[in-house]
């Protein structure tokens, strides 16, 4: 059987053109060409019915740096590579390895991209530059140029503790945790060489904030907040643009998109679209308008073009997020001036133009709206009504007193 394991081996063999090959394993030969000191790979797929299909080549790039005495190694791995990537799970040659940043990215993501799945593959890669691979203006973090098979636990608790230093939420450090050990369990089942168990026990999540319930504001204080609205600039177009967050129960960004031709007059409705699915796939809700809300509308859709923003800017442009955040920040400040937090018209500091949704949705429960017409009417589900809104439902004092058996 042909040699090339060493330099001594391959210098013995007929100089010809043509490869000589050396058996890995069932279907896998490594080859190397005298003449051009070149290496190749063979691998036989018996899964393909064509003998002429059968038969996959792959020529083997060595590092410019790799000493002749360490050839063979380099050149096995990049072959038993190429044969994990034709043949999967039926290869049954010895571990792969390779640094963290190869593994993970040969055994998670190029496997992803391979299977069609690039959105899933680009998003996970740009998840692993930002915590581990670094990008052109960010540096790689030092677990990445270490050799998979010597990964320890010391290694992977480093990372996690310079993760958790880093100035961002705790549910985005448990994305990143969530993505870097699903890719090094990918590595470790595509046969990266590796001793899982001695990191394992380090890939724990973060508790995670809980985000705060946004505030209620009532009508003393909705009517303060639009009335301050007209001592800053665009004020005016910013408390119609609340207003319509009010009347309609609907997201700010829901509002900000609404054109003319959405409202109804006739039915004294009001149709949002919004993007808040799985796949941003757009679904639209309709939100019955009270007589006050219909009013409203009445007068913001007056005079103006079908396809013209319903409640725009001053130059009638749509409102972006950070126009409405800048100006809430702004009115808020200036309300509270010579205002006691014990006054019925202060604004509580966890206001934002979501109070004026959250607002909505809680006077309509208050008022004995059905749960279900309430998630149906502003856009949402039952599930998020039980989960945020539990306690203004579960207000059932004197309910039960009504109750008899006979």
């Amino acid at each position: 059987m042909t040699d090339i394991s060493t330099k001594a081996k391959r210098d013995r063999l007929k100089r010809r053109k043509d490869p000589h090959f050396m058996k890995l394993a069932k279907g896998v030969a490594l080859g190397w060409a005298p003449l051009s000191d070149t290496w190749r790979a063979r691998v036989i797929d018996a899964r393909i019915k064509d003998p002429k299909e059968q038969r996959k080549f792959e020529p083997l790039e060595l590092p410019s740096d790799t000493k002749p005495s360490d050839a063979f190694e380099v050149a096995k791995n990049l072959c038993e590579k190429f044969a994990r990537r034709i043949l999967g799970a039926k290869f049954r040659g010895g571990p792969i390895v390779a640094t963290v940043r190869e593994a993970v990215l040969e055994g998670y993501v190029t496997p992803l991209r391979d299977a069609g799945r690039t959105a899933c593959a680009e998003k996970q890669r740009t998840a692993l530059n930002t915590c581990v691979l670094g990008t052109k203006r960010r540096a790689a973090d030092p677990i990445a140029d270490i050799s998979f098979n010597k990964l320890t636990r010391c290694d992977v608790k480093a990372w996690r503790e310079r993760l958790s230093a880093k100035p961002i939420k705790s549910s985005t450090k448990n994305h990143y945790i969530k993505t870097f050990r699903a890719a090094l369990y990918a590595a470790v089942a595509a046969g990266y060489a590796s001793n899982a168990e001695e990191w394992f026990s380090q890939l724990t999540l973060f508790d995670e904030d809980r985000p705060e319930s946004p505030a209620y504001l009532d009508l003393t204080r909705r009517r303060h907040f639009l009335s301050t609205c007209h001592k800053i600039k665009c004020g005016a177009s910013l408390a119609n643009f609340l207003r319509g967050m009010y009347e309609g129960g609907a997201r700010s960004v829901d509002v900000s998109r609404a054109r003319v031709k959405d409202f109804d007059p006739i039915s004294g409705s009001i149709t949002f679209t919004t993007y808040k699915t799985r796949k941003q796939k757009a679904k639209k809700y309709t939100h019955k308008l009270s007589q006050s809300g219909l009013e409203f509308y009445k007068q913001m859709a007056r005079g103006k073009h079908p396809d013209a923003y319903l409640l725009p800017r001053p130059d009638g442009g749509q409102w972006m997020k950070k126009d409405w955040t800048r100006g809430v920040l702004a009115v808020r400040a200036i309300a509270n001036e010579g205002i006691q937090q014990n006054d019925a018209r202060y604004i509580p500091a966890k206001s934002s133009a979501y109070s004026f949704r959250h607002s909505k949705i809680t006077d309509m429960l208050e008022a004995g709206v059905h749960i279900v017409k309430v998630a149906k009417t502003c856009g949402t589900s039952v599930w998020a009504i039980m989960k945020h809104y539990y306690h203004v439902i579960e207000k059932i004092d004197g309910l039960l007193d009504r109750l008899k058996a006979a």
